[in-house]
């Protein structure tokens, strides 16, 4: 009954946080903590408010809410899901990183925070760990999927090698191939490694035939730049929008 009892109030909070009904959900978060100081749920909940709200820290009261979640594993899936999205909104998601990877080795043969740890190296392109951390799944659980994920971890890695490689031995002043040279360190958050493909093109970049693809090449690399600064200077309480629990 005490159980369902808390189950219930953390999806009042969820609710408040969810309609951005922040004080809201701090004053249910304080009345829960007097009642239930040990529930690990409660203070991530906390962090994450404060997460989006842009207060750093948070990252501390997260660590307290895994510490208390490794004393009841049953919460810890969850826990380390909201401390994901806590981690994203401060950019620190090497965080993550490290609180999956703990738990990993304290909690072994747990599918759920094997996907978790997964979706982690996914955001930072560490190839060689997606693929090692698939094949565990697979042969944890026999899915086929896990394998299609090895598969694509693999072709990733290749496919990231000749990228690189390629675009330090080619003339980059094609169209089609400046877009891919650019939108695939893009897509894995390299922006350094971005920032240096285009400083080969020096000012080739705006010489040239005029045309739809030009203009197209143009626009992307323009987008690619504008859309970095407004993620470094947009206030971070804007980001618990990106996940699915806190969509508008």
């Amino acid at each position: 009954m005490e159980t369902a009892m808390l189950e219930n109030s953390i999806q009042n909070v969820k609710d408040s946080i969810e309609s951005r009904q922040f004080i809201a959900a701090l004053k249910l978060i304080k009345e829960l903590e007097s009642e239930y100081p040990s529930s690990a749920q409660v203070l991530v909940l906390k962090a994450l408010v404060y997460a989006i709200n842009g207060h750093t820290e948070a990252l501390s009261i997260c660590s307290d809410a895994i510490e208390k979640a490794f004393t009841d594993t049953s919460v810890l899936p969850d826990v380390l899901n909201t401390s994901q999205i806590i981690c994203q909104c401060l950019e620190r998601n090497e965080l993550a990183t490290t609180f999956y990877e703990r738990a990993g080795a304290d909690v072994s043969n747990n599918l759920d925070t094997m996907m978790g740890l997964f979706q982690c190296y996914v955001r930072e392109s560490s190839f060689i760990k997606q693929l090692k951390i698939s094949l565990k799944m697979y042969k944890l659980s026999r899915e086929d999927k896990f394998l299609m994920w090895a598969v694509f971890s693999i072709q990733l890695q290749v496919v990231s090698h000749l990228v690189k490689k390629h675009a330090t031995t080619h003339n980059l002043d094609k169209p089609e191939a400046l877009l891919v040279y650019i939108s695939v360190p893009q897509q894995q958050g390299k922006y350094d490694h971005a920032r240096e493909i285009l400083s080969m093109l020096g000012t080739t970049l705006l010489v040239g035939e005029v045309g739809k693809l030009h203009i197209k090449v143009l626009s992307q690399v323009l987008i690619f730049f504008f859309v970095k600064m407004e993620l470094l200077w947009s206030h971070p309480k804007r980001c618990y929008s990106l996940h699915p629990m806190y969509l508008a």
